[in-house]
């Protein structure tokens, strides 16, 4: 799957009208969709529940730091596809997608030739009924729980697309920033704050979670949106860009621990036989209200503002000021009716 879903990026180049190119994004996200459902399955039946952190830390962190870290990677790309495209007699932005899709084919052919499988590790739920039906009836006894676990998650991405996706062009325009600075300032703090929010803030999660068991994601979750609260409504506001950085920094790693959150919370929480099914759940949530919602939420909003100076930072605290309440809420409620879920086994 894994070199089908790298050529899609290079497949793109080539795209000569708006179908061939709908078709090629389209198996990027196909791609996508069937990895983090089945990695953290896997990862789940690899290690003991209270060794699972690291792990996941680890797979989440490569997307929590690239998700605002592939901004470098875009900008240095692009930088190094100018001179080769003009050789090639294409377009940067066509070079630009071949180059970022060859590796992806190469390590996939690489990973596909030399790394088998691990036996999976059977569990005491797997001989019960997997199908929708199934999980409906599962989700069914425990929505109290779920509902606002994965919702919350898709209205945060709606601040944390809407934040990635016109960071750039509000330092662009509000602060004079060059294309190039841009990518490589908002892709630094990616990098940094990614790195921290996937790999530091679980291991505090681990100790609450001793501490109080069942008890770490919600705790974590509740506080980290509590915390962030003030920098998804105030900093976008603020005209130093140093106090804007802050608040993305801080934004940037609470979002990147969120990625580590869920699939723990799946994996304590959820069936073995159903984690892939919820895992995919909370793709959905994040893809379809986050990612569709957060980028549009935040031009509409700047829409309203009207004449003030720097409209769509106005949108972008306005989208954190309509979510961020409703994200501590959800948590809330997720903390109150853990017990009704029962920690898997295995």
């Amino acid at each position: 799957m894994t070199p089908a879903w790298a050529s899609r990026p290079a497949a793109s180049a080539f795209a000569h009208d708006f179908t061939t190119l709908f078709i090629c994004r389209a198996g990027v996200a196909l791609g996508e969709a069937v990895l983090s459902p089945a990695a953290i399955s896997m990862i789940a039946d690899m290690f003991p529940r209270n060794k699972r952190a690291l792990p996941v830390s680890i797979y989440a962190s490569i997307g929590g730091i690239f998700g605002s870290g592939a901004f470098i990677v875009g900008a240095g790309v692009l930088h190094v596809a100018q001179p080769l495209a003009l050789a090639a007699a294409m377009a940067p932005w066509q070079m630009t997608l071949i180059l970022l899709g060859a590796p992806g084919i190469a390590l996939g052919l690489l990973f596909a030739l030399t790394v088998k499988e691990p036996p999976r590790v059977a569990a005491k739920d797997l001989d019960q009924a997997t199908g929708v039906g199934a999980l409906l009836s599962y989700l069914k006894s425990t929505w109290t729980f779920y509902a606002p676990f994965i919702l919350g998650i898709g209205l945060l991405c709606c601040f944390n697309y809407g934040q990635i996706a016109w960071l750039a062009t509000i330092l662009i325009r509000d602060h004079g920033f060059s294309v190039e600075k841009a990518g490589y300032v908002f892709g630094g703090i990616g990098i940094v704050a990614g790195a921290m929010g996937t790999l530091l803030i679980p291991q505090l999660t681990v100790r609450i979670e001793r501490a109080k068991p069942l008890y770490g994601v919600p705790i974590t979750q509740l506080a980290l949106a509590i915390i962030v609260l003030p920098f998804m409504t105030l900093t976008p506001l603020s005209p130093d860009v140093r106090v804007l950085l802050l608040g993305v920094f801080i934004t940037s790693m609470c979002g990147a621990c969120w990625a580590v959150m869920m699939p723990l919370g799946f994996q304590t929480y959820g069936p073995s036989r159903m984690r892939a099914r919820l895992m995919a759940m909370y793709l959905l949530s994040a893809n379809l209200i986050g990612l569709s919602i957060g980028p549009v939420a935040a031009v509409y909003f700047a829409g309203l503002w009207g004449g003030v100076a720097r409209p769509l930072a106005h949108g972008v605290a306005t989208t954190g000021m309509i979510v961020g309440p409703l994200v501590i809420a959800c948590y809330l409620m997720v903390y109150r009716n853990v017990r009704q879920v029962t920690a898997a086994e295995g």
